[in-house]
C-alpha cells in the first residue's frame, strides 16, 4: 500500500530560542517517523506592533508583557534557519516552515524550499496570500479562526496563480492551545472536500490522538502536531504539545489507521477466504429424502459449512424431484439443479 498520509512534527517556538534544543527536537520528530519537521519563519517587528497584547494562552507559563517581546524571544535568525534546513537534510527529514511576513516568504524561497505553510492568522490577509501564491507552487493553508466564506476567498486567491489542486492543502484547525475536543469540528473536512475538491488535513492542538485518528476516516491526508521535550517547559505551546514518547505513539497510530482504510473495493479479503467455507452455509437435507421425492421447505434446510449449493439456489430446488437419496444432514448435490 502506497503511503498517502503525511505527518508534520511542529516545533513552532518549542525550541525556546535555543538552537541546540531546536536540533534535538528535529531528531525526536525524525525518530518518531514523521515526514516533515516544521518551524516558524518570521521577523518580529514585521509581524506585530509594540501595542499588541499577549493572547490568553500566551500569558500562561510566561513572564513577558507583550507579543513583540514574546516573538523576539523565540525568533530564529536567518543563519539559524539555514543551518536547520541543512541539518534536516543531514538526518533525512523534510524541513517545512510557516511564514508570517513578506521578507520571510522571500527568504524561504531563496533557501529553495518547495513548500510553504500559511498560518491561520494570515487567512484573511489576501495581499499576503497572493504574494505567497506567486512565489510557491505548493502551499499548506491552515484555516483556524476563519469561517467558510473566508476560506473560499483565500482558496480563490491562491488558485488565481494556477496552483495545481494536488499542491494546495486545506488544514482544518482550531486555534486554541490546547484545543477542546468538542471544538475540533472535523465534519468540516467533508465540507472542504465537497466544496473545494482539494487535499485536506488537520492541524491538531488537542491533547490526545482521537481527533487526528477520526480525521483519517474523513479523508484527511496531512496531519500536524506540536512536539516538545517537556510539557513543563516555560513557553506558550508546550502544554498543547506531545512529548517525544507521545508523538511516537501518535505517528504509529496514524500509520495503522491509514492501513485500516484499505481500498474502496468491497471484496472478500485474503485473510477472510480461509474462513469462508466454515462461516457460510449450503443446502442440506432436513430429513430423509427418497429419490423422486419433491424438494420442499419441509425437507430442506440451510446450514454450515458452505460445501455445496448456495442458499440463494434453494428456490431452484423447491418443487423439483430429487435425483438422489439423502439421509438427514446430507449435503444436497449440485447436480440437482443442473
Amino acid at each position: 500500500m502506497k503511503k498517502k498520509i503525511v505527518i508534520i512534527g511542529e516545533i513552532g517556538v518549542n525550541h525556546n530560542g535555543k538552537f541546540s534544543l531546536l536540533l534535538k527536537l528535529a531528531r525526536t520528530i525524525k525518530k518518531a517517523g514523521a515526514d516533515y519537521v516544521k518551524i516558524q519563519s518570521y521577523i518580529s517587528d514585521k509581524v506585530c506592533s509594540n501595542s499588541a497584547n499577549l493572547a490568553p494562552y500566551q500569558r500562561k507559563n510566561n513572564k513577558l508583557n507583550s507579543q513583540l517581546e514574546l516573538l523576539k524571544k523565540f525568533e530564529l535568525t536567518k543563519s539559524q534557519q539555514k543551518k536547520f534546513f541543512l541539518y534536516c537534510k543531514k538526518i533525512k527529514i523534510k524541513p517545512l516552515a510557516s511564514a508570517f511576513d513578506y521578507e520571510s516568504v522571500d527568504f524561504l524561497k531563496q533557501c529553495k524550499m518547495n513548500i510553504i505553510k500559511i498560518p491561520s492568522g494570515e487567512i484573511n490577509n489576501l495581499p499576503f496570500l497572493e504574494y505567497v501564491s506567486k512565489k510557491f507552487q505548493k502551499i499548506i493553508l491552515s484555516t483556524g479562526l476563519s469561517n467558510l466564506k473566508e476560506v473560499s476567498q483565500a482558496v480563490k486567491i491562491l488558485k488565481k496563480n494556477k496552483i495545481r489542486k494536488k499542491n494546495l492543502i486545506l488544514m482544518q484547525c482550531n486555534t486554541s492551545y490546547p484545543s477542546n475536543l468538542e471544538d475540533s469540528n472535523l465534519n468540516v473536512l467533508s465540507v472542504f472536500k465537497k466544496k473545494f475538491n482539494l487535499i485536506t488535513g488537520y492541524s491538531d492542538h488537542t491533547q490526545d490522538f482521537i481527533s487526528s485518528l477520526t480525521s483519517v476516516g474523513l479523508g484527511a491526508r496531512y496531519f500536524e502536531k506540536h512536539v516538545t521535550l517537556s510539557q513543563n517547559f516555560s513557553g506558550p505551546d508546550h502544554k498543547a504539545s506531545l512529548n517525544s514518547k507521545q508523538f511516537q505513539t501518535y505517528c504509529s497510530l496514524l500509520r495503522k489507521a491509514e492501513i485500516s482504510l484499505g481500498s474502496h473495493i468491497k471484496k472478500c479479503t485474503t485473510s477472510e477466504k480461509k474462513n469462508l467455507l466454515y462461516i457460510r452455509k449450503s443446502i442440506y437435507a432436513k430429513k430423509k429424502i427418497i429419490k423422486g421425492e419433491l424438494f420442499t421447505k419441509d425437507n430442506l434446510t440451510i446450514k454450515r459449512p458452505a460445501l455445496g449449493l448456495k442458499p440463494s439456489k434453494i428456490g431452484m430446488l423447491l418443487g423439483k424431484k430429487s435425483k438422489n437419496n439423502y439421509y438427514f444432514d446430507k449435503l444436497i448435490k449440485k447436480q440437482e439443479i443442473n
